[in-house]
């Protein structure tokens, strides 16, 4: 009996030590604020918006889930958070406190606090899942992933042994199957990483993984890419690389290649363009749909269309870099041309013309132009017009100021298409969305992502 009572006081003894030495374990914030943070000092109350405030919120109104650790968790109104607090003691953990909540808001042992971006507020794509289908956007913050509906399970690092003992080193993640938002009915799914890399996969059985802020997508027979930024499905049959393939195998033929590169023109604008425009030289012809690479922006895609390789081959995703990593037509092709505005965007080898804004009128599209015109044909030539990507940024996509521009270098293409002795390539490095301000890209959305493609054949005047 006595034995009996010194285990039971032995036991409670253990007990009362892991209790005490889970009472002072930290909360988590996390969610939609820039900078995740581990709530560790107890000694001092926190101010529940002071402290949001001051990890940055990406969204200007948002909700607060508030879990603890036994599971039990409320979602708040950010906009009622005056006045409240969070505080420490040994008897309640972490508990939140406010005089104008309902009482059952005082959740004790508190293990997270999430904040959610509200509804109605515009997605930010740079943070969360991006899935782009039948050219609509879907997106889930990483507040949204973190207070819906998931799974938990174990993802095994590695293996480690001593002396003949061996262990699983796993972690505990959150997933999410990915026929949550994609049912089925699909052929190919195209996954971009943070890389650069792009991966194409047939339908399957997946699901997105959450580690940290980190997203992985993992199928059931151990495919895994990590750090996704968006997946595409059903993608289509064309890049915005099939520009390097397709001038290659023209001028390996002996037939000349002029690549006109529009920049920042979305497909969208195109078809909104040939809708309502369509007299214009480009709403007559039959663009494809093509994709560009991640991130859409100049740098990124003028070295996937010129070298036909993917960011993380090119090395270049932003606009920090020049020099692409890996060859391009202009290694390939002696003496190539590349006729552009007054910024010299990458370093390549080639026959360079940067063109002055000499009427000054804001543009230098007109003298890219003009200097084509004066340029004998070579084996390859790439002419870059900027002012559609400018305008856009200034006034927006779709702005009017916008669309004259669209036309001014529609009637440029016109001339060029028709003087060139082979073939035409007319293309875009990127698309761009509207924004408060004008027009922005560089994010993983149907705007951004999507560009014209076409293959034609010049004419020669007489």
């Amino acid at each position: 009996m006595i034995r009996k009572f010194l285990g039971l006081m032995l036991l409670a003894g253990l007990l009362t030590g892991c209790q005490r030495e889970v009472a002072t374990e930290p909360f988590e914030v996390k969610g939609d604020i820039e900078t995740w943070t581990i709530i560790e000092d107890t000694t001092k109350p926190l101010d529940t918006m002071e402290l949001i405030n001051a990890l940055t919120p990406l969204y200007g109104t948002f909700d607060l889930v508030i879990s603890s650790r036994d599971g039990f968790s409320i979602r708040l109104s950010g906009d009622t958070m005056d006045n409240t607090s969070l505080k420490y003691s040994p008897s309640t953990g972490w508990m939140f406190v406010s005089e104008h909540h309902p009482v059952n808001s005082r959740v004790k042992w508190i293990s997270e606090v999430i904040v959610v971006k509200k509804k109605q507020e515009e997605p930010n794509f740079s943070a969360g899942l991006n899935i782009i289908r039948d050219d609509q956007n879907i997106h889930k913050s990483l507040g949204e992933l973190l207070s819906m509906e998931y799974g938990m399970r174990f993802h095994i690092d590695g293996t480690t042994e001593q002396e003949g003992n061996s262990i699983d080193v796993m972690k505990k993640v959150r997933f999410f199957p990915l026929k949550t938002w994609i049912e089925e009915g699909y052929d190919w799914l195209l996954v971009m990483d943070g890389s650069g890399e792009h991966h194409y996969i047939r339908e399957g059985d997946y699901s997105i993984e959450m580690q940290n802020r980190q997203l992985n997508l993992r199928g059931v027979h151990g495919q895994e890419i990590e750090d996704v930024v968006g997946v595409i499905v059903d993608p289509p049959a064309q890049t915005v690389m099939d520009n390097y393939y397709d001038a290659m195998n023209y001028i390996e033929k002996g037939i000349p290649v002029l690549t006109i590169f529009i920049d920042g023109f979305a497909f969208e604008q195109w078809e909104q363009v040939k809708e309502e425009y369509p007299s214009l030289y480009i709403s007559k012809q039959k663009f494809s749909k093509a994709s560009t690479v991640y991130t859409p922006v100049t740098n990124a895609g003028f070295a996937a269309l010129i070298s036909g390789q993917v960011p993380k081959q090119t090395g270049i995703m932003d606009r920090s870099v020049r020099r692409p990593a890996c060859d391009t037509i202009y290694n390939q092709v002696e003496e190539g041309v590349l006729i552009d505005g007054l910024v010299k965007i990458l370093d390549v080898p080639c026959k360079l013309y940067l063109e002055n804004d000499e009427d000054d009128d804001g543009y230098t599209d007109e003298e890219v132009y003009v200097k084509a015109l004066d340029i004998p044909s070579e084996k390859y030539m790439l002419v870059h017009f900027n002012g559609v990507d400018e305008a856009g940024h200034d006034y927006g996509p779709y702005d009017e100021k916008t669309i004259n521009k669209i036309i001014e270098v529609d009637g440029y293409v016109e001339e060029l298409a028709n003087r060139w002795p082979g073939k035409v390539i007319i293309l875009a490095d990127h698309g761009m969305h509207k924004t408060s301000e004008g027009g922005d890209h560089g994010e993983f959305r149907v705007e951004d992502m999507f560009i014209p493609y076409l293959i034609i054949d010049g004419g020669q005047y007489e």
